[in-house]
């Protein structure tokens, strides 16, 4: 155990004082927070040939090194730096797909949102309180932030989960692990468990 959070812990140092390097430096326009001149893998290559995910690079490398520096270093070590690697794997798997640029793209911005909402980076509203009709009734918070895409974090009994928008035949739903949330006029519908009932949830007062 302890060799393991060594290598944890040299990881995470790593890779943060490569992020805020990179965050750091006056990039050119398009470049990503990673040298194109070292060896890289499919999903970097791609990065590298594309400037609009280039600039998403850049982008997460900045809010990965100023999420670093908020985290206690022994949550950074056990779980940060794990998260990030689980991204990372996400990442380099996209050249797989039917669309590598369309799955990059996802995951990149998927990413950086996760972390704005987690460090509170960018505009937010609420805390909102639902009740749901149900036996028993059930209770949640949500609180939206201005990310890219629209994303919301929905805190219930079941835990806490990030919603992202998607848009859909019947308005904009948000779908997070697990949990499917739609909003209209002050009412909405909740289902949690990808095979669980809608809910009808009233916005409390």
């Amino acid at each position: 155990m302890r060799t393991r959070r060594i290598r944890l812990y040299r990881f995470g140092v790593a890779l943060s004082a490569a992020l805020v390097s990179a965050a750091g430096c006056a990039a050119a326009a398009g470049a990503p927070s990673f040298d194109c001149s070292h060896k890289l893998n499919a999903a970097q290559k791609l990065v590298c040939g594309d400037d609009t995910l280039a600039a998403l690079d850049h982008k997460l490398g900045d809010v990965f090194s100023r999420a670093a520096k908020a985290v206690p270093r022994d949550k950074y070590v056990a779980y940060f730096v794990a998260e990030q690697r689980d991204w990372m794997r996400n990442r380099d798997g996209c050249p797989q797909t039917p669309n590598p640029a369309a799955c990059l793209s996802s995951v990149y911005r998927t990413r950086i949102a996760q972390l704005q909402d987690q460090f509170n980076m960018v505009p937010s509203r609420g805390p909102f309180r639902w009740r749901c009709d149900g036996s028993p009734a059930q209770e949640f918070v949500v609180t939206w932030y201005a990310t890219d895409p629209p994303s919301g974090v929905l805190e219930s009994a079941h835990g806490q989960t990030t919603m992202f928008a998607m848009a859909s035949a019947s308005g904009t739903r948000y779908i997070g692990d697990d949990v499917a949330f739609a909003e209209h006029d002050g009412t909405a519908s909740v289902a949690f468990g990808t095979a669980a009932q809608e809910l009808a949830c009233t916005l409390e007062k």
